[in-house]
């Protein structure tokens, strides 16, 4: 009998879950035709446990769902900063005027923690509120001026929103950290070599069994291998399709600059 071989696959060129669902079909055909019958236990049995750990690879997860609320805190909170640095302003305008109480005591204050980082990164911001309100815990006068001036509500809601972006920010990190930290590279290698292993073996099978026909299996294996293999080739073609069309728009792009160019030296 006439041996079959494998058709080329690259399954490196595969996508992640792609190439566990190959994995998945040749475990499939193999307990269809019978890995001890066929003498393919020992590397069927190697594939299998490379399956059971593509199991921890997962599709990305994408943006964490605590990212947008985090996103939200942080807005709300630059913005309710912005707007009690803005209310001292205008009472520092007033009191050119006529003297208000108490803000001699309060403007300080904010100068010193809110009114330099309005426009500071999320980090930045975070760390100087935390001490702010540490400061302000401890210092009676500020606030009592803070209660005076009718700012009270304001101050209660930015250290709310301080304190729920805080503990945001700890749930997300505490989230990620429990996602699975799996090494996909070590992971997807092994399963790739044991796939591997497994095909070399059933063509040496051929050989050492003459008797035993592993047509059926090798045409099966072939056909999902070419239609995998039929999915990568058409992403390349699209690919290199979009690169074309960037390039095209980028070079017409170029060409109408430079005849603009050359029409206006032409004018002049």
């Amino acid at each position: 009998m006439k041996q079959k071989t494998f058709i080329p696959i690259t399954f490196s060129r595969l996508w992640k879950n792609e190439f566990r669902d190959l994995v998945n079909l040749v475990v499939e055909f193999l307990i269809q035709y019978n890995p001890v019958t066929m003498d393919l236990k020992f590397v069927f049995d190697l594939l299998v446990a490379a399956q059971a750990a593509l199991l921890q690879l997962h599709v990305p997860y994408g943006a964490h769902p605590k990212t947008e609320v985090l996103k939200d805190k942080r807005k709300k909170r630059s913005k309710l900063a912005r707007a009690i640095v803005a209310q001292v302003r205008v009472l520092k305008q007033a009191n050119a005027v006529v003297n208000i109480p108490y803000l001699d005591v309060l403007a300080p204050f904010v100068d010193r923690y809110l009114s330099p980082v309005i426009d500071s990164n999320s980090s930045t911001m975070t760390d100087v509120l935390k001490e702010m309100f540490t400061a302000l815990d401890d210092d009676a006068l500020v606030q009592e001026a803070i209660t005076h001036l009718n700012l009270q509500s304001r101050f209660d809601e930015l250290k709310t929103l301080q304190t729920g972006f805080t503990q945001t920010f700890i749930q997300r990190s505490n989230m990620q950290a429990e996602r699975n930290d799996v090494v996909t590279m070590e992971v997807r290698a092994n399963a790739e070599l044991m796939l591997t292993k497994l095909l070399n073996e059933i063509e040496l099978m051929q050989m050492k069994h003459p008797e035993l026909d592993y047509n059926p299996l090798i045409k099966n294996l072939n056909n999902t291998f070419s239609f995998y293999m039929s999915q990568v080739k058409t992403r390349s073609t699209t690919n290199q399709k979009q690169i074309a069309a960037k390039s095209k728009v980028s070079t017409n792009n170029t060409t109408t600059t430079a005849q603009n160019g050359n029409s206006g030296a032409v004018a002049n």
